[in-house]
């Protein structure tokens, strides 16, 4: 297709490539197949799709769109665009284990339970979310959440870092534990929050104030 426009409640279990816009007003969702995006991409809306692949230009997700990726997602050529036009999610929500891309994401869902293992460095410019029953497998790598940690799943930090960046002041939700805690802000002045008790072996303060509250 060149734009795909689609208004019902749609599913499908075929291959199919888009080279403009997939358009979802409705409901869409695939059980199997890929959805390969190639040229310069959009994607408007909420779409549920099982195999994701970009062998083009780019795949721009547009104001409060949703990428939904069940089962692998491989950019062969080009770049998913998350900072054109916010805020933008990708959601990471199948029932098999899955890698985690390690690229730019604005707000990064892992759910529906499964493992979900980090293939690299993951930075996430808004909010990560960790669902219910998932659990995030950290690698050896450093991720970088530039505003909240939800975390309502399993934590499994291994010899990685997680660091808060960014100009945001941010939340650290859900008890976790991490290997290496860096607290790198933009200033002295930006804050990460404890909204529930977190447990580190190191703990780097580096720039900006981490605010326990009633927490430890």
């Amino acid at each position: 297709f060149s734009s795909l426009q689609l208004a019902g409640t749609i599913s499908s279990t075929s291959n199919f490539s888009i080279s403009t816009l997939l358009d979802v007003s409705g409901t869409f969702s695939a059980s199997v197949g890929t959805a390969t995006f190639t040229s310069s991409s959009l994607l408007s809306g909420t779409a549920n799709l099982y195999n994701v692949t970009i062998n083009g230009t780019s795949l721009q997700l547009t104001t409060s769109s949703v990428l939904g990726i069940a089962n692998a997602f491989t950019i062969s050529a080009g770049t998913l665009n998350v900072t054109a036009t916010l805020p933008n999610t990708v959601n990471f929500n199948g029932l098999v284990a899955q890698n985690i891309n390690a690229i730019t994401y604005d707000n990064l869902i892992l759910s529906n339970g499964s493992i979900k293992t980090a293939s690299g460095n993951i930075t996430v410019n808004a909010d990560f979310t960790l669902s219910a029953a998932t659990t995030f497998v950290a690698g050896s790598y450093t991720h970088s959440i530039l505003r909240h940690w939800v975390n309502n799943g399993t934590f499994s930090s291994s010899t990685g870092t997680v660091q808060f960046t960014g100009i945001n002041n941010a939340n650290i939700t859900g008890t976790t534990t991490f290997n290496i805690l860096t607290i790198n802000k933009s200033s002295v002045n930006n804050t990460v929050s404890l909204l529930n008790n977190v447990t580190a072996a190191t703990v780097n303060m580096t720039e900006g104030k981490m605010l326990t509250g009633l927490n430890s």
